[in-house]
């Protein structure tokens, strides 16, 4: 049970630490279920150890900092909008629009 917790704990280091959103629900549900499973299954001080440590990651991965820093402060869009004077003429024909971005018609 130890090593499964230990397993887990790095998956989810390293889903977290790439900001996909896996990693912080990995961090607020399967973490402490598996420092839970930990835990009962030692000896009463690991037992303590694990609980605390179960808790403490369920206090953390449920604070604001921390959904901050995995979702975007802005929704993204499908396509980003660049303004057609900053895109060099040649590449916005090509692209099939014209000189003020609107598509040229065919």
């Amino acid at each position: 049970a130890h090593w499964v917790a230990g397993v887990v704990a790095l998956a989810t280091g390293w889903a977290f630490a790439r900001a996909l959103r896996v990693g912080l629900w990995s961090a607020r549900v399967l973490v402490p279920t598996a420092l839970i499973g930990a835990a009962v299954a030692s000896s009463i001080p690991g037992l303590l150890v694990g609980l605390a440590l179960a808790m403490t990651c369920i206090a953390l991965a449920w604070s604001n900092p921390v959904n901050r820093a995995v979702t975007p402060l802005l929704a993204t869009a499908p396509g980003v909008a660049i303004p057609p004077e900053l895109v060099p003429p040649d590449l916005l024909a090509r692209a099939g629009y014209d000189d003020r971005g609107r598509p040229v018609e065919r």
